[in-house]
């Protein structure tokens, strides 16, 4: 498993449910790479909804 492995090599993770996250890496730098995000956005723009 991922997480597992990151924890091996000393990363530290923020855990929620079954979702975990780099503590490192910061918000918003996770947010601009997210392709799925950028996906949900767009679709809620397309529909006249806001994700903010």
């Amino acid at each position: 498993m991922l997480a597992h492995e990151l924890e091996q090599q000393r990363h530290r993770l923020e855990r929620k449910g079954n979702n975990f996250r780099v503590a490192a890496i910061p918000k918003h730098i996770e947010r601009a790479f997210s392709k799925r995000r950028q996906a949900i956005e767009k679709a809620t723009s397309t529909h006249g909804h806001n994700t903010e």
